[in-house]
């Protein structure tokens, strides 16, 4: 019985550094996840922490994780090759539509999981030898999606799946902007925009 894991991370404001290159939802998106949020926090409760609706976003790849690294960070981060000119350079594209049509629950997450045309993944194989990344950074996701729950209880994946199960979601998102942010809090509660890359 494959139980939640319980996110340590929220509520956390103590100052870390920690970058990745985003698409911020839109306000029309937020409108959809948030209702969407709205029903599951009137079914489970207490035992999941919905993400604020302007925090929700799509990871691109993730540079330097909320989590202890072997180096310092602000070291790595200045020995990072260029990673501003490479996304730059790599994110010379035409804006991305998504169709968001699934809800997954996972033990670390609730998700939506959105389809792209493979633009999101050419970009990732394109920055994967561009961008070499520090040990501890795990490689980018093979797949486009929004992380939009995470839990602040133990409960049975099993019966949170059931409990939402007839709750749907199905909306178009259109990418026209990444952001290269650096958080202050994790799940990007508080974060600055170090570079913005608009997509042509």
């Amino acid at each position: 019985m494959p139980l939640t894991l319980i996110n340590h991370e929220i509520g956390i404001t103590q100052p870390d550094i920690d970058c990745a290159a985003v698409a911020m939802l839109s306000e029309t998106a937020q409108e959809h996840v948030s209702n969407l949020l709205t029903k599951m926090c009137e079914r489970l409760g207490d035992i999941i922490w919905p993400m604020p609706a302007n925090a929700l976003h799509i990871t691109l790849c993730e540079i330097i994780q909320p989590k202890p690294y072997v180096e310092d960070k602000a070291e790595l981060m200045k020995n990072l090759p260029h990673y501003e000119v490479v996304l730059e350079k790599i994110l010379k594209i035409s804006p991305i539509d998504i169709v968001f049509n699934t809800i997954e629950v996972s033990s670390h997450a609730i998700i939506i999981r959105g389809e792209d045309d493979g633009t999101f993944n050419r970009v990732r194989d394109q920055l994967a030898p561009a961008l070499p990344l520090p040990a501890e950074t795990k490689v980018p996701p093979d797949i486009v999606h929004s992380s939009i729950a995470r839990y602040k209880k133990e409960a049975d994946v099993d019966k949170v799946r059931a409990t939402i199960a007839d709750l749907t979601i199905g909306f178009t998102e259109t990418v026209h902007e990444f952001q290269l942010i650096k958080e202050s809090a994790p799940h990007l509660v508080n974060y600055s925009v170090a570079h913005r890359y608009p997509l042509a």
